[in-house]
């Protein structure tokens, strides 16, 4: 919700405490996407999270990995395929 009100700081808290957590349960899936959209909000020096989250994903056979981050992590107009 924060990110579809353009609360970029409060987005990002959640983003890093949802990597936090999936990174604690062991669901580094889940941890990829939430970190390939901080990445995306972080912009150019986000690039090296994308890569990461990209990696991961890819490694599970996702090979269009922005759209399904846009399916699994809607509300992020900027970032969302169209």
């Amino acid at each position: 919700i924060s990110a579809t009100h353009g609360n970029r700081r409060l987005t990002l808290h959640h983003l890093d405490a949802a990597i936090e957590g999936f990174d604690a349960a062991g669901m580094p899936v889940n941890a990829a996407y939430a970190r390939r959209r901080k990445g995306e909000l972080l912009g150019a020096e986000g690039e090296a999270l994308i890569d990461e989250a990209d990696a991961t994903l890819r490694s599970q056979s996702v090979a269009d990995t922005m759209r399904w981050t846009s399916i699994v992590l809607p509300g992020f107009p900027s970032a969302d395929p169209a």
